[in-house]
């Protein structure tokens, strides 16, 4: 959707002025400091009439960048007894609060879907503005469907608009991203798009619908309806004439296309074409295809690839020879080499990073657990804990329960965590003494494995009482970012334990986090056998920054990795203040100086930004979401979290279009410069520091 640009001193204090054909009927200002009072509203989660008077107020304003923003805000509380307020704002005059209308609808849903989607339905044949026709139609297709018979509905709507020579690009781009939207919500219902629409979508993927269209434009379109051709099972020739286009994200997903199961004629020859294409991002696909369907009969590709220019190629097929030609003495001897290959790492002449050998060492393990374990020693004992880890999922895959023990009390949390992870899968409750231990050391993710490898011990006792004492400690730290391993440690307790424990959870009932407080009432009713009920309902949030600090956001926050790599990130200051805040106040401090991106998806997400190198630590308190209209394009930059309202300052980039992520994670920038050093950060590489720019 097209942005309206707003400048982040006035989008806090003071009242702007929208353009002149919009403004006409209005005249009077804003008051003064409202806006910062709707982001009050906003951050309190305003759940009642009163707690969100300023969001009201500000429905009534004359400023229609006021208004937009108003309903932006319902949409992001989500509170179902507002929706009588946004289906009003679906007539307003000004087009861009129709956009921001569609898109709360959408949002609330859930809660009535049949009244959204007939508000929905009956706007769209009388809105003639484009943006605004494209919100409705991307909002018709992510809105609640109760059934089948409202799903054909839609994908009537959105066909014959995706499929029309004389809709607009905004309309056709809203009617992909719904028909996107639509197919991912109906899977499993039966669902079945009909053949006009599945006809407009094979001509949208081809270029064949508006070959006028802006190229970036009419390029998202096509990738969006050949995403939605897959998710519907319809694989066809449209994907042969895609892995030939120009643009390398169709390509890959012409390449996702055939992973699954197709007629051989079809996907072998994009495969082929995939594995001899010089971008990294199809090949990796390519070899991820081919790894499943043909590598067990023909790895001549994944040993070639081991020695790919791309390091994530390279390493993907490291893996692939895990389990490709299984009696081929070659790829064995392939992978022994590049195991051997650890010695040299960071020495002249030898293997620049562990990445390979670390690999290797896991899939040799896999492939010939004998070999592995002779292997193993040069791991174990290794430096760099990321090496370790991998040699835990070795060890785990070779079977060396002794390896697995010693590394269960490694110094890195992360280490410990792979190895009580196997450990639980070579000896389930045999190493109960392992997993007591473990929590011990209350490291969220040690924390995680050992309350699994826990679920069912017969020393119920000990394990009830290890547990509640980890969460005693991990709850004195006041980390909301600890919520995952607290629940885990209540349910471990809640499995072990009995009604004699009642009186260590009970004030939990109280605890900071509604989440926790809610699974202690649970479990104090099932043992009482009588209802009880949480104290806590609402999560305590960030405290909103002084307004001089929002005033003074920088745009742009430099990136520098210890490789001497940088890339910039543009901040998105009026779509996502308070995260744009937090993450620039964090880099002012120093935070993220000298932390690493712990986590690598290719042709998915880069993330980075934790103090402990893991998901679930990160910096506290949470902060709530800010979803917007913009999609999680390639390059954008978003706030990783864990379920509403839990973004922990740490960030990821999407590599790739990611639009299943759209209206779930907040995106506060998109990487402005330097998008290609992004593409060649691997796991674990290191923030030498990140710097704000004026």
């Amino acid at each position: 959707m097209r942005r309206l640009p707003v400048a982040i001193v006035a989008a806090l204090l003071l009242p702007l002025t929208s353009p002149a054909q919009n403004q006409a009927a209005r005249e009077q200002p804003a008051p003064p400091g409202l806006r910062y009072r709707m982001l009050i509203a906003e951050d309190i989660r305003a759940a009642t009439r009163t707690e969100a008077a300023p969001i009201f107020e500000a429905l009534a304003s004359p400023d229609s960048t006021i208004v937009r923003l108003a309903v932006r805000a319902l949409g992001r509380l989500e509170v179902p007894k507002f929706v009588p307020e946004i289906l009003r704002t679906l007539g307003d005059q000004d087009p861009a609060v129709r956009a921001e209308a569609a898109n709360a609808l959408a949002q609330l849903s859930p809660s009535d879907p049949s009244l959204v989607l007939r508000a929905l339905r009956d706007r769209l044949p009388v809105e003639r503005d484009p943006v605004a026709r494209g919100a409705l139609l991307d909002a018709l297709g992510r809105a609640r469907h109760p059934s089948n018979a409202d799903r054909q509905a839609t994908d009537a709507v959105l066909g014959e608009a995706i499929g029309s020579d004389f809709a607009s690009v905004a309309a056709q781009l809203g009617a992909a991203r719904g028909l996107d939207s639509l197919a991912r919500g109906a899977r499993g219902t039966g669902f079945i798009a009909s053949p006009v629409t599945l006809d407009a979508l094979r001509r949208s993927a081809s270029g064949i619908t508006r070959p006028d269209m802006a190229r970036q434009d009419a390029v998202r379109i096509r990738r969006l309806a050949l995403t939605t051709l897959v998710t519907l099972g319809a694989v066809d020739e449209t994907f042969t004439r895609a892995v030939m286009d120009p643009d390398p994200q169709l390509r890959r997903l012409a390449l996702a296309g055939v992973m699954g199961q197709v007629p051989a004629e079809l996907r072998d020859p994009i495969v082929r074409a995939g594995l001899a294409d010089g971008t990294p991002m199809v090949k990796y696909e390519a070899l991820r295809v081919h790894g499943r369907h043909l590598a067990a009969v023909d790895c001549r590709p994944e040993m070639e690839a081991t020695r790919d220019a791309s390091p994530v190629v390279a390493l993907l097929a490291i893996d692939l020879l895990a389990a490709a030609c299984p009696a081929d003495a070659q790829a064995t001897a392939a992978l022994r080499a590049i195991v051997a290959s650890m010695a040299g790492v960071g020495k002249p002449g030898g293997t620049l990073t562990w990445h390979a050998p670390a690999h290797a060492i896991v899939s040799l393990a896999k492939r010939t657990p004998d070999l592995a374990r002779a292997e193993l020693k040069g791991f174990t004992g290794h430096g760099v804990w990321q090496v370790r880890m991998y040699a835990a999922r070795a060890a785990a895959a070779a079977k060396d329960a002794a390896a697995l023990e010693t590394l269960a009390a490694d110094a890195h949390a992360n280490v410990r965590e792979a190895a009580i992870a196997g450990l639980s899968t070579l000896k389930a409750h045999e190493a109960d003494a392992v997993y007591l231990r473990a929590l011990e050391r209350p490291d969220p993710p040690v924390v995680l494995a050992a309350a699994a490898a826990l679920k069912g011990t017969s020393a119920k006792a000990p394990a009830s009482a290890a547990c509640l004492t980890a969460l005693a400690a991990l709850t004195s730290e006041h980390r909301d970012t600890s919520r995952d391993p607290r629940l885990a440690l209540l349910d471990c307790a809640r499995d072990a334990g009995a009604q004699t424990d009642g009186p260590a959870v009970r004030p939990y009932l109280s605890d900071a986090d509604p989440r926790v407080a809610a699974r202690a009432a649970e479990m104090l009713s099932a043992w009482t056998g009588q209802p009880v009920s949480p104290v806590t309902v609402r999560l305590r949030t960030l405290p909103l920054p002084p307004v001089q600090e929002l005033r003074d956001l920088p745009s742009l926050l430099r990136v520098t990795m210890a490789s001497g790599r940088s890339f910039v990130i543009r901040f998105f200051v009026d779509e996502a203040p308070i995260s744009s805040w937090r993450i620039a106040r964090l880099a002012r401090a120093g935070y993220y100086d000298g932390l690493t991106f712990h986590r690598l998806v290719p042709n998915f997400v880069l993330q980075g930004g934790s103090p402990g190198a893991s998901e679930f630590v990160g910096d506290g308190p949470f902060m709530r979401d800010e979803f917007s209209t913009r999609s999680q394009t390639r390059g954008t930059v978003g706030i990783s979290s864990r379920g509403r309202d839990t973004g922990d300052a740490q960030i990821y980039i999407n590599l790739v279009d990611n639009a299943r992520l759209d209206h779930e994670y907040t995106i506060f920038g998109e990487v402005s410069e330097g998008m290609d050093e992004v593409d060649a950060i691997l796991e674990g590489d290191v923030i030498a520091k990140v710097e704000l720019l004026k």
